[in-house]
């Protein structure tokens, strides 16, 4: 009887493949075996590939692998006698369809006296009905086609290894990187034998795929000038220059690498620009005294200090200054305090306890001071850092206010600009710091800005913030905040989304990339949890440099990782090593030899782009890495990436989808290029009153809303019964209430991202008249409106 069902529902609700299949009866010789008319092709669709599943049974010690649609299956299934659903170990070409080019025949076969079942691409077991061989093999069917073993492998394609155990009579086929292995090298328990490589097929990904996995870009666009040709804000000049014309083509490159580098694999990751913040370069007034913080972990210290011999260089790499105080950032900076005071100002003075090793900044006028007062218990003044502007009065332009913290178990007094630490009293914060007061405002810091407060204050939920700046080299602050010009942007995002540099640790024997290609991820010389991570980019073991200077090479050096190192036999089918020529017969070993030109790495030629170097390439796996930490960043994925093997051991693999995923992406949409309308200016309406604005968004007829963000600026903090109300240009009205509002100090905020409303709105041409109200507004006075409205 023909049972019409789903075979593969891989993809989001939106985007099914259907397969039908007829159920096909056992004859009693083991699973699936198939009589009459059925024995060899079975009746199933002429659909493109078909799943290849895995089940085991303990009685008989059988790993019995097949693309027999009656034995489809998922975790928790069982058949008689006492098979187990193991996993999907990848997809086959469907044995209907003509055999394509460049592939191999997969037959099996079933002992009875074994009670094994045995699949295989060895032409020698090339199989019809009827056939037999010893000792008492039958052939069952020809399970499909998979690509050529004795070929490259495809981008993207999963390796499909074999082996035997002659204790239990039992043939084994199966895609885990922890069963890759060498023939007559290679054994695991109870006592399997590494066999040979079969062919590569197609993952199977027990997930949504087929879709886009959209990662949004908001960036922070520093300027400091505006170009006559483009009249848009920029920085740099000639070639060097950047603005967001260069940024976007950096993002339709990186997606192009992106999507060269995922070859067969249907999950597609893509990166979106979802709106830019263009904020002027602050540049240093020379009047004035930059103020930088350092901290010290053996004092449990954190200090802030205007003093020279306190100044924070950006250009020198492990700055520290005794005991063992670390540069945190430039906090601003501040009059200084030899002049007469400015009007409008606040001395800011420094003490030191030495029982609590704790350093103390403040304008509180109690702690007014001159040289030689002293505090309970044993603060003494240091000195007078300056004037910055009284907390008491309005907030200047071009500042930042100064919060101070204090956390009574560790004794230690902080204060930053970095407005993650805004606060008002009787908040607290991690490690028991307790808010103390707002101790003015400082002017805004100029140059690198190592923890990016200007994205801070201005930071977009559930995207990467780019800080995009000349005024320092390219860092990943965090894992949702990076600074990147155009030419560093897919490295940084990159470190964002879980990839590290191709030559991390090489300088330490314990975490160097070997140059065997171990692809066991439970192997402690792994290329899985070793250097960068990931097996198929080459042991780099050296920085390349632009001009070919290859002194940084570590191999042979302090470092005791040698050139020249023993291994396994040489795999000429492993193409990065063995396949390349660096590896030679020796004995019963391959002795492996590294070469920077020979691996690409020496400048001026095509480099990965977690190097240093021509940053132009990217690694499937690396694709891969990428692929699961971004599902984790925003919130598709329940279980936070922690173990490096893990990744390899189980992602790319069909995990369940319970593992990985809470809910389908909302963001459902196949996309060219959004056309993008950023922080719109929203001008007040007469219409109604003051907390009233209204913009006019321009865009094609046809478009359809994506996403949107609202930013509302002002003074105070909003009260509980804030309400904003958008008016929407087809006339229907959202409400959004406080608890779903960003509420800080000086702003409220609606951002809008992966459209968690937008699914009643997918019809909505988000171009014409959008109007805003904020109700309720408290304490909180309203002076501008931005809007950033994205179709597509």
């Amino acid at each position: 009887m023909d049972l019409k069902k789903i075979l593969f529902v891989a993809a989001p609700s939106f985007f099914f493949f259907f397969m039908a299949y007829a159920k096909i009866p056992s004859n009693g010789m083991g699973p699936g075996k198939c009589t009459g008319a059925s024995i060899g092709k079975t009746d199933i669709s002429t659909a493109v590939y078909v799943p290849l599943y895995r089940w085991y049974s303990t009685s008989r010690g059988d790993n019995f692998t097949t693309t027999n649609p009656a034995w489809r299956g998922t975790r928790g299934d069982r058949k008689a006698p006492d098979y187990t659903f193991s996993r999907i170990e990848g997809s086959l070409f469907n044995p209907n369809n003509p055999q394509p080019p460049g592939t191999v025949a997969v037959y099996s076969w079933y002992s009875p006296s074994r009670k094994d079942n045995f699949m295989t691409s060895d032409p020698r077991w090339r199989g019809n009905r009827g056939d037999t061989r010893t000792p008492d093999y039958r052939f069952v069917r020809l399970e499909g086609y998979a690509y050529d073993p004795d070929a490259p492998p495809p981008t993207g394609a999963a390796t499909l290894y074999s082996w035997y155990s002659p204790d239990r009579g039992d043939n084994f086929v199966t895609t885990s990187r922890a069963w890759a292995g060498f023939k007559g090298v290679d054994s695991k328990a109870p006592n399997y034998n590494y066999v040979r490589r079969e062919g590569y097929v197609l993952p199977y990904f027990n997930h949504p795929s087929g879709s886009y996995n959209i990662v949004p870009l908001f960036f922070h666009f520093q300027y400091d000038h505006i170009d006559a040709d483009s009249g848009l804000p920029a920085y740099g000049s000639g070639e060097n220059m950047q603005t967001m014309d260069t940024i976007d083509k950096a993002i339709d490159k990186l997606n192009q690498l992106m999507e060269k580098a995922r070859g067969l694999d249907t999950r597609i990751l893509k990166f979106v620009r979802v709106g830019v913040r263009y904020q002027q370069l602050a540049i240093d007034d020379p009047a004035l005294l930059p103020l930088y913080s350092w901290k010290s972990a053996r004092r449990n210290d954190q200090l802030a200090f205007a003093h020279p011999s306190w100044r924070i260089d950006p250009e020198i790499d492990g700055q520290m200054n005794p005991p063992d105080y670390i540069p945190q950032r430039k906090e601003g900076s501040i009059f200084p305090p030899d002049e007469p005071k400015p009007a409008g100002t606040v001395a800011l003075y420094s003490w030191y306890s030495p029982s609590r090793g704790d350093n103390l900044i403040t304008t509180n006028p109690e702690w007014d001071g001159s040289i030689y007062d002293t505090k309970a218990p044993d603060y003494h003044l240091i000195r007078k850092e300056g004037y910055i502007y009284d907390p008491t009065r309005p907030q200047p332009e071009n500042t930042v206010a100064l919060y101070s913290w204090y956390n009574p178990i560790e004794g230690d007094n902080l204060a930053t600009t970095d407005h993650s630490w805004a606060g008002r009293r009787g908040d607290t914060r991690d490690s028991n710091y307790r808010f103390v007061r707002m101790e003015g405002y400082v002017a805004t810091p100029s140059g690198c800005d190592l923890r990016s407060s200007s994205i801070s204050i201005h930071r977009m939920d559930k995207t990467i913030n780019i800080l995009a700046t000349n005024a320092c080299k390219g860092i990943t602050t965090s894992p949702s905040t990076i600074v990147a010009t155009a030419g560093s942007l897919a490295h940084e995002i990159g470190h964002a989304l879980g990839l590290f540099h191709t030559f991390d640790g090489n300088k330490n024997t314990s975490t160097a990339e070997l140059l065997h290609r171990n692809l066991d991820p439970n192997s402690d010389d792994s290329c899985y949890i070793k250097g960068d991570r990931v097996c198929d980019t080459p042991p780099d073991y050296g920085k390349a440099r632009p001009d070919g200077d290859l002194t940084d090479v570590v191999c042979g050096g302090i470092v005791p990782v040698p050139c020249e190192q023993l291994g396994p036999p040489c795999d000429l089918q492993e193409s990065i090593i063995d396949g390349n020529g660096l590896c030679r017969a020796a004995g019963n070993q391959g002795l492996r030899t590294y070469d920077a030109i020979a691996l690409g790495l020496q400048g001026g030629t095509p480099n990965n782009i977690m190097g240093y170097s021509s940053q132009e390439e990217l690694s499937y796996e690396q694709y891969v890495r990428m692929l699961y930490y971004s599902l984790w960043r925003f919130g598709l994925k329940s279980q936070v990436p922690s173990d490096d093997k893990n990744i390899f051991k189980e992602f790319i693999f069909a995990p369940p989808a319970t593992e990985f995923w809470n809910t389908v992406p909302s963001f459902k949409h196949q996309l060219n290029k959004p056309k993008l309308d950023s922080n719109i200016p929203m001008y007040r309406s007469s219409l109604s009153n003051n907390n009233q604005w209204a913009a006019g968004v321009t865009g094609s007829v046809g478009d359809r809303l994506l996403n949107f963000s609202l930013r509302i600026l002002g003074s105070g903090l909003p009260g509980n019964g804030t309400e904003i109300q958008v008016s929407l240009p087809d006339g229907r009205m959202i409400g959004i209430s406080a608890e779903n509002l960003h509420l800080e100090e000086g702003s409220v905020v609606f951002d809008e991202i992966y459209g968690q409303n937008l699914d009643a709105l997918r019809d909505l041409q988000p171009h014409g008249q959008w109007k805003v109200s904020l109700l309720n507004s408290g304490g909180f006075t309203p002076s501008e409106a931005r809007l950033s409205v994205i179709g597509h």
